[in-house]
C-alpha cells in the first residue's frame, strides 16, 4: 500500500510539495514500516537492521541539507523541488519492495540456537590456512604499494594511485579468516568473553591487530564497518546473542568513533563550528543523487544495463583487463558514481545512491523489481545452511553500513570474490589433510 501512495506521488498523479510536512511524514511512514518488520525479529544483529538505519540517512535528509543550503556537496542537488519529490518517493518505493521481498521470514539460521553444528563449521586446520592466506595477501598488499592507503586522505597521493583494489582482498581475506576462526572453535556458554576469545587462532589475533591498526591510521571507515560488522555477527552465532541493547551501544560508539576519523583523517584538529549535518556529510551526497537521476532519466533515458557490463566482469579477477582487450568499454554508460561525480567535476568522489543507480540504470521498473530480489536474496542468507551461503551474508552485512550509497553491482562483486577465496581455501586445506593422512 505504501509503495504505491508513492508510486502515485512519483508519477504525479498526487501532487506533493517539497517541503518539511513531506519529509516528516515520509519519515514516520518510514519509521512504521520498519517497526512492523522488526517486532518479530529475535536477532538485531543483521544486515536489515543495518541497512534500515543508514538507508534512511542516504536518503531522508534531503530537505534539511536543502534548507542548509551549505556544506558538502549541497551543489549537486537540483534546483527543480519536484524532482526532489520524486526522488524520495522512489526511495520510499524501492525499500519497501525490498521489504516485501524480506516477508515472509523463513527460520532464521542466525538465531544462536538454530546454528547448525556441522554446515557452518570448519575445522582447526581450515582456520589456520585461512589465517596464514590473509596474512600472505596482507604483505603482498604492503609489498606492491599498499602503504600509500595512509597518505590518502592528507592529500599526498590520488586516489588512483592507492592500491585500493588489494586493499579489497585483504578485507575479504580477514572476513574468511574471521568466519574459519570463529567456526572451528565451540565455545563455552559458562565461560566469561575473555576465556571464550582466547579460545580463537592465535594467528587471527595477529591479523585482526594488523587490519585494525591499518584501518584507524589510513581513515577508511567503511572498510573498518566492512571487518567490524562480519566480527559482531560471528560472535553473535558462534559464542553468545548479543543483545539489542548492547548492539546499539556499541553502534553510537561506533558511530563517535567514525565521526572523530573523518574529522582528523585528513590530518587536521577536530572541527567544532559545524551542523549537525556535517556529522551526516557522507550521505548528503546520496541524498542529491536521488533527484539528480530522476532528472537525467527524464533527459537521456536509462542506460539498459550497459553500465554494468564492466563491473559484472570484475567478479572474476581480472577478467576485466583480459576482456578490456577486445572491447571497448568506453562505448559503455558509465557508472552512475563516475558519471555523477564527472558531471560536477569534483577531485572527490561523490559515490551514487543504490536507488538512483538501479533508476539510471533500468528506470521505474528496475527499482521495484531489483529491491524486490534483494529482499529475497537477503531471506535467503539468513535461512539457509551452507558455509558459503553464511560467508556470503557475513560480506553482505558488512556492507550494509554503505550500500545505501554505492552501486548495485559494488556488493555482489564482494560476494563473489569472498566465495572464490573460501573454495580455494577449502581445496588447499583438503590437499594438506590428504597428504598428511599418506
Amino acid at each position: 500500500m505504501v509503495a504505491i501512495i508513492y508510486g502515485l506521488i512519483f508519477f504525479d498523479l498526487i501532487n506533493v510539495d517539497f517541503g518539511l510536512s513531506y519529509t516528516l511524514i515520509t519519515i514516520g511512514i518510514y519509521v512504521v514500516s520498519n517497526t512492523i518488520y522488526f517486532r518479530k525479529q529475535k536477532n538485531i544483529v543483521c544486515f536489515e537492521s543495518l541497512f534500515a538505519l543508514t538507508f534512511a540517512f542516504a536518503c531522508f535528509l534531503t530537505y534539511f541539507i536543502v534548507k542548509e543550503g551549505t556544506g558538502y556537496a549541497f551543489f549537486a542537488f537540483s534546483s527543480n523541488p519536484k524532482s526532489l519529490v520524486k526522488g524520495v518517493a522512489l526511495a520510499m518505493i524501492g525499500y519497501h519492495c525490498y521489504l516485501s521481498g524480506l516477508v515472509p521470514v523463513k527460520t532464521n539460521m542466525l538465531n544462536p540456537s538454530n546454528v547448525p553444528k556441522n554446515t557452518i563449521r570448519m575445522q582447526s586446520e581450515m582456520a589456520s590456512l585461512a589465517n596464514w592466506a590473509c596474512l600472505f595477501v596482507f604483505v603482498f598488499f604492503i609489498a606492491t604499494g599498499g602503504m600509500n592507503v595512509l597518505l590518502m586522505y592528507t592529500g599526498d597521493i590520488e586516489r588512483e594511485d592507492a592500491n585500493i583494489g588489494i586493499l579489497l582482498y585483504w578485507i575479504l581475506a580477514y572476513i574468511v579468516a574471521a568466519f574459519a576462526s570463529f567456526s572451528s572453535v565451540h565455545f563455552s556458554k559458562s565461560a566469561n568473553v575473555l576465556l571464550n576469545v582466547l579460545k580463537l587462532n592465535k594467528m587471527f589475533f595477529i591479523n585482526t591487530i594488523l587490519v585494525v591498526a591499518f584501518l584507524l591510521l589510513s581513515g577508511y571507515r567503511s572498510q573498518a564497518m566492512q571487518i567490524i560488522i562480519p566480527l559482531l555477527i560471528c560472535y553473535s552465532v558462534y559464542v553468545q546473542k548479543i543483545s539489542a541493547k548492547m548492539f546499539f551501544s556499541i553502534l553510537l560508539v561506533g558511530f563517535v568513533v567514525m565521526i572523530v576519523i573523518g574529522m582528523t583523517r585528513s590530518g587536521g584538529d577536530i572541527e567544532s563550528d559545524v551542523s549537525t549535518l556535517y556529522y551526516f556529510r557522507d550521505f548528503n551526497a546520496a541524498n542529491a543523487s536521488l533527484g539528480f537521476f530522476v532528472e537525467e532519466v527524464n533527459r537521456n533515458g536509462v542506460t539498459g544495463g550497459s553500465n554494468y557490463i564492466p563491473q559484472a566482469l570484475s567478479f572474476v579477477p581480472y577478467l576485466q583487463s583480459i576482456v578490456g582487450n577486445f572491447v571497448d568499454f568506453n562505448s559503455f554508460a558509465l557508472p552512475s558514481s563516475r558519471y555523477y561525480t564527472g558531471v560536477f567535476d569534483t577531485g572527490s568522489g561523490l559515490g551514487t545512491n543504490i536507488i538512483g543507480d538501479i533508476y539510471y540504470t533500468f528506470g521505474f521498473v528496475g527499482v521495484v523489481v531489483i529491491m524486490f530480489l534483494m529482499g529475497r536474496f537477503c531471506s535467503y542468507l539468513s535461512s539457509q545452511k551452507s558455509k558459503y551461503v553464511f560467508l556470503m551474508y557475513l560480506i553482505f552485512s558488512g556492507n550494509s553500513i554503505f550500500a545505501a550509497r554505492v552501486e548495485l553491482l559494488y556488493v555482489v562483486r564482494m560476494l563473489a570474490l569472498g566465495c572464490i577465496m573460501l573454495f580455494a581455501i577449502s581445496i588447499l586445506s583438503k590437499m594438506i589433510m590428504n597428504k598428511k593422512s599418506i
